[in-house]
């Protein structure tokens, strides 16, 4: 709209007062809703919604205590789970933590947890992703030093296939300042003798080709944007898991109707999806790789490195 053309002098002022509204009304931030909130002692969680630059929705967490804010997120959803205040022994003493969950929002993504420390001084303890879901409802718990919690590994998502061929694991973790990390010694290493050991690799060879639309020998170049069936991965990772990678590969090499090539492709892409879940450690260890302490799972999950209150615990 312009009033360069208008040559009533009235019609004019009433012109420009409606671009000088407009351009006000743009220049308002957008307004913000409460839409639930929860005390939890002095410190009070308030969830807010709104929307961000682009007017799309916006929920913003703010949370307060003392008349001051002591902290603001905000992302697509934010909301409390059906447990806020949760509480575990650390070294003896009792020490209690709210916990908040973001959504990016999107078909497959991505859920955080914020999990604060109550205990003075209130603060930020760790932002932890936990992956392409929509709620998490776990409880935490206590080894005696650390927290613990049970956290939805998805292995295999999009490796060769699509995300719904993907599969959830929980797999209990322990969470202290700056780590994230396994259990300690959530796998065994088993013995199996030669025959044992033929047998398994039969079964899970057969298992393999069995599967539905698995390609027949020869098919030549196999890409990881191929739809592959997932039960080859599955088979490798379960005898890794028993500290018999060797057979793994020999599996791959049975049933792969693949050129050399690809196949070798698959193993390597293979390995780097082990590299990215919380048991890399625990399979370097069991099958004698390399590459101990070089897994990609703590840098993509815990967002929130350690701060100075958490550094002095």
């Amino acid at each position: 709209m312009t009033c360069r053309y208008i040559h009533s002098a009235h019609a004019f002022t009433v012109c420009l007062l409606v671009l000088l509204s407009a351009a006000f009304a743009a220049a308002e931030p957008p307004k913000e809703t409460l839409v639930d909130e929860r005390q939890v002692d002095q410190y009070l969680f308030q969830v807010f919604q709104g929307e961000d630059e682009n007017a799309f929705p916006l929920m913003k967490l703010v949370i307060s205590g003392e008349g001051q804010t002591l902290f603001t997120a905000a992302d697509a959803e934010v909301f409390f789970p059906e447990q806020v205040e949760q509480e575990v022994i650390l070294d003896g003493v009792k020490s209690r933590f709210a916990m908040i969950e973001e959504y990016s929002g999107g078909a497959h993504c991505c859920l955080r947890l914020l999990l604060f420390h109550l205990e003075h001084p209130f603060h930020l303890y760790a932002h932890v992703f936990v992956g392409h879901r929509g709620g998490w409802e776990g409880e935490l718990r206590s080894d005696g030093r650390s927290i613990v919690m049970d956290f939805p590994h998805r292995w295999f998502d999009y490796f060769y296939s699509s995300f719904a061929d993907s599969w959830e694991e929980d797999i209990p973790l322990v969470l202290r300042p700056g780590r994230l990390e396994a259990v300690p010694g959530l796998l065994r290493a088993e013995t199996w003798s030669a025959e044992e050991q033929e047998a398994r690799l039969d079964a899970a060879a057969r298992t393999v080709r069995e599967q539905p639309m698995w390609p027949k020998p020869g098919v030549g170049r196999i890409t990881s944007s191929m739809q592959f069936p997932t039960g080859l991965c599955r088979e490798m990772l379960d005898v890794c898991r028993t500290g018999h990678a060797g057979l793994a590969r020999q599996l791959l090499e049975r049933v792969w109707p693949g050129d050399t090539q690809s196949r070798e492709e698959y193993w390597n892409g293979f390995l780097e999806e082990l590299r990215a879940s919380p048991l890399w450690d625990q399979l370097c260890d069991l099958n004698g790789w390399p590459g101990r302490g070089e897994g990609t799972f703590q840098r993509d999950n815990l967002l929130f490195p350690p701060n100075r209150w958490a550094e002095a615990r």
